[in-house]
């Protein structure tokens, strides 16, 4: 899938050299199993049926829940909706951390 050229998260990948080759190194077994490995530990560390809130906890939650930066919780919140929205699914419960 392409990115729009506005999307905020088009450079994500090429904001360190260590990411900027995620998913296509060595055969595509490989990167098959490294794309497999970081979406286990995405769920792990979040959980899906918690929802997007316990994902924004689960990184960042020391300095951005329990209100220490709501305009901050806000703004992943509306990134999120939208990209969802873009890919033509629902949020899901539990944005907010």
């Amino acid at each position: 899938m392409l990115s729009r050229s506005g999307c905020a998260g088009k450079k994500f990948y090429t904001r360190s050299a260590s990411y900027s080759q995620f998913g296509q190194l060595g055969s595509t077994d490989d990167s098959k199993r490294e794309v497999a490995a970081a979406f286990a530990h995405f769920t792990h560390e979040a959980g899906r049926d918690r929802g997007f809130g316990a994902t924004i906890r689960a990184i960042n939650g020391a300095i951005e829940c329990d209100e220490k930066s709501p305009s901050t919780v806000q703004a992943r919140i509306n990134y999120y909706t939208d990209y969802c929205s873009q890919l033509g699914v629902d949020t899901g419960a539990n944005l907010y951390c």
